[in-house]
Formats: C-alpha cells, sequence, structure tokens
C-alpha cells in the first residue's frame, strides 16, 4: 500500500499535478487547503512541504482518494493501488473503468434545508439514477410515503438535475433495519432491498456515461473483493476498495470492509471485474452492509432496458472538422421525446437569447442538426423546410409546394361556406385552413413522423405571415403524426405548453413544444465533445484530461456577460479549431486517418 513516504515522493516529483489533486478533494470547500496555505504552515515549523502535506493527507484520511486523483493525472502514484488491489483486481479492466466511472458517479439530495438527506448514487442508464431507497425516504417503511421532495441529483461535472416525480422503482428497507436493528433471516427481507431507481429530467447519463447492467447473473459468491464508488462526506474523489463477504444465514445483504465515510449511502459496488455488483447501504453502524444486485436485478432490468439514450452527434459527419456539435444536449433530449408516438412533445421552439447578437448562425446550424439526427432512423422521419425569403410569401401555399416537392400527394379542398376569404375575419378564414392542411399532411405521413421546419426570416414577418404561421402551429400540434420546429420567431405566440426539459413534457398532461435557449454554451460542453469524440474511437479519457484540453479550448475567451465558465455562441467556432489537434490525435490514435 502506498505510505505517507511515497506521497511525499509524489509531491516532490509533481507539485503541479499534487496541488491540482489535494483541491480536487474538497469540492464546494468554503476555504480548501492548498498546497500554497500548507506551505506557509509548513514553513512557520521549520517543515518540508512534501512531508507536511503528505502528514496532512493521511491525517485526513484522504489516502487512497489522493491516489486516484493522481492517477486521473497522469501520475503513476498507482501503486499504491496496486499494492492494495494486487491479484484482486483486473489491471486492463480497472484502468479503463475508473475514468469512466469517476463521470457516472453523483451525489443525490433529498429535502430541503436542515431536513436534506445527502447520499451517493450511479447514473445506471442515460436518465436513471441508482441509490438507496433511505436517502430519498420521508419515513419509516411502514409509513408508506412517497419520496422527500424535492430531490436533486448533483452530477460528477457539477451541474444539479432535478428528478421527475414518478421513480421507475422503489424498495424500502425493513422495519428493523429503519429502527437500527437487524433482521435474522431472509424471510425478513422479502420485498425490502433499500433500493431507488430515480428518473433525471434530462439524459445526461448520454453524456457522461452509465454503469451497464450484467447481461447474467449478479450473484457475488462467499468473498468478493469490491470498489465503492461514493461521495465521502461530499469529496469528489470516493474510490474505495474494500471485501465483502457472506452473513451467516443471509443472503439479502453483505458486509464488507470498505473505509466509507458519511454521504456514501447507495454508492455503487463493483467487482473485481469492474462490474456493478450492489450498492452500499450505509446509515447503520457498526457494520458496513451492502444490498447485493441479484436482490433487484430482475425487478430493474426493463426500466434500464427502456432508457434509451437520445440519438446525439458530437460531428455532423463524425470526424474532427465535420462541425462540431458543442451544448446542443436539450436539443437532441427535445427531438428524441418529440419523437416519441404519443408525446405530449409535438416539437421543439430554438429561441436566441439575444436576436440582436446572436445573429442567425445558431438557427441555420439547426437545420443540418436536426437533418442529420433524424437520419440515424432512416425511414421512421420525413423532414420538411420552410423559409420566408424564397420569394412565396404565403405561407399555407409554401407548405403545400414543399410537401408536394417531397411526394405528398395533398388535394386542394376548398374552403367551406362561411370561412372563406371575405366571409369571416382573415384570422378565422386562415384558422380553417391551416387545420385543414394539418389534417391533410398527418394523414399523408402514415406510420412516419413529419417534420416541418420554419426558418427564421432575416426581414422579419407580416401580419398575414404571422397568423398563418400561429394558426398553423396550432393546429399541427395536435396532429399526432406532425412535429414542428421553430427556429427563431422570438416574438410569435405559439400554442399549448412551453416545457424547458424534456422530462416535463414526459409528464405533462397537454401537448406543446420543447424550449431549447441558444447563445452560450459551458466548459462542460466542451467537455462533452472530447468525451464523446473519444468514446467514438473507442478511447476512454481521464475526466482530469478532459477538463484539460477543455480549459485549453476556452483559453482567454470572453466569459458571457461574466457569467464564469459560459460563453458567447460567436465564440464556438474558435473552440471548434482549438479542439480539432486533439480530437485528430485521438483519431489517429485508435488507427483512423487523421
Amino acid at each position: 500500500m502506498v505510505d505517507q513516504g511515497d506521497i511525499a515522493e509524489a509531491i516532490t516529483d509533481f507539485p503541479a499535478e499534487a496541488a491540482e489533486a489535494l483541491e480536487a478533494l474538497q469540492p464546494g470547500a468554503a476555504a480548501p487547503k492548498t498546497m500554497a496555505s500548507l506551505a506557509v504552515n509548513a514553513d512557520s515549523l521549520g517543515v518540508d512541504l512534501p512531508a507536511f502535506a503528505a502528514n496532512f493527507i493521511v491525517q485526513k484520511g484522504w489516502t487512497e482518494e489522493f491516489v486516484l486523483a493522481m492517477k486521473a493525472r497522469g501520475v503513476p502514484l498507482d501503486t499504491a493501488l496496486a499494492d492494495g488491489l494486487a491479484g484482486r483486481f483486473d489491471a486492463v479492466k480497472l484502468s479503463g473503468f475508473l475514468p469512466r466511472a469517476e463521470a457516472f458517479r453523483c451525489r443525490v439530495i433529498a429535502g430541503e434545508g436542515a431536513a436534506q438527506q445527502v447520499g451517493s448514487g450511479c447514473l445506471i442508464g442515460p436518465s436513471l439514477v441508482l441509490t438507496a431507497w433511505h436517502v430519498v425516504a420521508a419515513g419509516s417503511p411502514e409509513m408508506n410515503l412517497p419520496p422527500k421532495a424535492p430531490i436533486k441529483v448533483r452530477l460528477s461535472d457539477g451541474q444539479e438535475r432535478k428528478v421527475l416525480s414518478t421513480a421507475p422503482y422503489l424498495s424500502a428497507c425493513t422495519a428493523l433495519e429503519f429502527a437500527s436493528k437487524f433482521p435474522k433471516v431472509d424471510a425478513d427481507f422479502v420485498g425490502h432491498n433499500d433500493v431507488a431507481v430515480l428518473q433525471l429530467e434530462s439524459a445526461d447519463g448520454a453524456r457522461l456515461g452509465f454503469a451497464e447492467l450484467p447481461t447474467g447473473s449478479a450473484e457475488m459468491g462467499s468473498e468478493k473483493d469490491i470498489l465503492v464508488a461514493d461521495f465521502p462526506e461530499g469529496r469528489a474523489v470516493g474510490w474505495t476498495p474494500g471485501r465483502a463477504r457472506r452473513i451467516p444465514n443471509l443472503t439479502a445483504r453483505m458486509r464488507h470492509d470498505a473505509r466509507v465515510a458519511a454521504g456514501s449511502s447507495g454508492g455503487a459496488c463493483f467487482n473485481y471485474q469492474c462490474e456493478l455488483v450492489g450498492i452500499h447501504q450505509g446509515r447503520w453502524d457498526p457494520a458496513k452492509r451492502l444490498v447485493p444486485l441479484a436482490r433487484f436485478l430482475a425487478d430493474i432490468r426493463d426500466a434500464v432496458a427502456n432508457d434509451v439514450a437520445p440519438p446525439s452527434v458530437w460531428s455532423l459527419d463524425g470526424t474532427p472538422t465535420g462541425g462540431l456539435v458543442i451544448g446542443r444536449d436539450l436539443f437532441f433530449q427535445g427531438v428524441a421525446e418529440a419523437s416519441r408516438r404519443g408525446s405530449r412533445a409535438r416539437g421543439l421552439r430554438v429561441r436566441r437569447r439575444d436576436v440582436q447578437r446572436d445573429g442567425t448562425a445558431g438557427l441555420s446550424f439547426t437545420y443540418q442538426l436536426l437533418r442529420r439526427v433524424l437520419e440515424l432512423r432512416p425511414g421512421a422521419h420525413r423532414l420538411l423546410r420552410i423559409g420566408f425569403d424564397m420569394g412565396l410569401r404565403d405561407l399555407l401555399s409554401a407548405l403545400r409546394s414543399a410537401a408536394a416537392a417531397e411526394g405528398f400527394q395533398l388535394p386542394f379542398e376548398p374552403p367551406a361556406l362561411g370561412v372563406r376569404q371575405g366571409d369571416t375575419t382573415p384570422e378565422a378564414a386562415v384558422n380553417d385552413q391551416a387545420k385543414a392542411l394539418a389534417r391533410q399532411l398527418n394523414d399523408a405521413a402514415g406510420s412516419q413522423l413529419l417534420w416541418i421546419f420554419f426558418e427564421n426570416p432575416v426581414s422579419g414577418l407580416n401580419e398575414a405571415e404571422r397568423l398563418a404561421l400561429e394558426a398553423f402551429v396550432a393546429a399541427a400540434v395536435t396532429q399526432p403524426a406532425l412535429r414542428v420546429v421553430l427556429a427563431g420567431f422570438e416574438t410569435l405566440t405559439t400554442p399549448g405548453e412551453e416545457f424547458t426539459t424534456a422530462g416535463q413534457a414526459r409528464e405533462a398532461n397537454a401537448s406543446g413544444l420543447i424550449v431549447e435557449s441558444i447563445g452560450w454554451f459551458l466548459t462542460s460542453d466542451v467537455e462533452a465533445v472530447i468525451r464523446d469524440a473519444a468514446r467514438s474511437f473507442g478511447t476512454e479519457l481521464a475526466v482530469a484530461v478532459i477538463q484539460s484540453e477543455a480549459q485549453k479550448a476556452v483559453l482567454g475567451l470572453q466569459t458571457f456577460n461574466g457569467l464564469l465558465g459560459y460563453y458567447s455562441q460567436d465564440d464556438l467556432r474558435r473552440v471548434s479549431e482549438r479542439l480539432q489537434p486533439i480530437l485528430q490525435q485521438l483519431k489517429a490514435a485508435a488507427g483512423g486517418e487523421t
């Protein structure tokens, strides 16, 4: 195992990496201990800084976390883990697994204020989080209450997500466990697994990755080496090795000796093959226990199988120079949700945060992106593009012409008496025509979904166009096979609901459009492109490497309205150009052409 001397030597040889690793162990701390602050203390005592810092890390109980944080920064202090896990964990699998698992671990926060309960969790699907039931419980098992609201999940990149009100799976702990007692026989645990599977409002697992369920049996045997992926006391690095053992006469729980700390309840447990085998139960001293995955695997398998990642691309053509897609997660999720038959989401509104400054570049790119995503499911979708600057200013006629060009046969239906032009108000006349056209398009779509992309005119809409567009959108969102995408049109009034996440649409009672606002992007969006590109080339990068490359890509850029970590859409081209060399290197290393 790594000792204090090994740590001191690593700090001496790799001072910059050691300083970063130390701060990584204290996320969110108001005044984290840094190497600089420790240097002041060491100097006042006349002590060598590496020795002083190493002692500090050991006394805090951060040895294993520091080892892993250094490894993520490319420092082979890993003989520490190698000694502790020698012959126990598959070294090849471990090296590829740890970077992924750093990304898919998360924290679960239930309730508000002093009543908050905090635990650990693990993404097990694009939008599913596995944790312990008692982390989100509002009361004892006998009370049979819904989970404690609100529930938030803090992801590994620091972003927080709400959890949908309906959990795919909840199984309480036993009443005896809740009372800090322990049942003696398996029969007492029937139906009580102390497990919760929560659904996020967005599919962040598609971006961060997730732990896969085993395809076969999840049985652990009588004694197994494990790693617990947790957030002990809120620290960002939490990899705790240990060994799980059977409890005599029981299969519903196992003991383990991993050195976990407060906040670890619900942390995922992995075996020596880096396979998910259970969750850390926590909470009840003195014994540390885990709930074997075999107890509830069959109960959650369908929910996980149905949690499908939204189709997405990191580049329009899958190459580093083919148009990088940065910061459009909600677009992908919106298209995926709207693609479900019966979804309340009937399309998207793509709005510019600053109409005067943002221009139309992002809107034009949106059409290319939509077309590319729909192409991922050939035969399932059709797409029409309607631009108001094409010379044909009659919207409904333009729609008919575009549909005819795509092979749709829409016979002209004369308006009924009383709703013809001149018989009634312009609004009533165009509403009736729009309803008839939407109905015809819906019928013509058949088993496919017909997407209609409306492109914002540079010169703006005249009054007749505005009335026609509002009328058609109102009619289209009531038709089950039609999907509308509005790119721009910030002043347009649209009917129905407006959803800010795909999850809101999933729980809605009325139809509407998912709203995506463009104009800025985050550092984490740049990280996601690097991560997704690397995975497409068959490579997993450590979190620290991804963060480092992303920081290089945004170095020196002006922040958006002074918001830390936010950058203007105007800088997307520059960021893309900066990313191309590292992405080309990754592709070349994977055996592809540069």
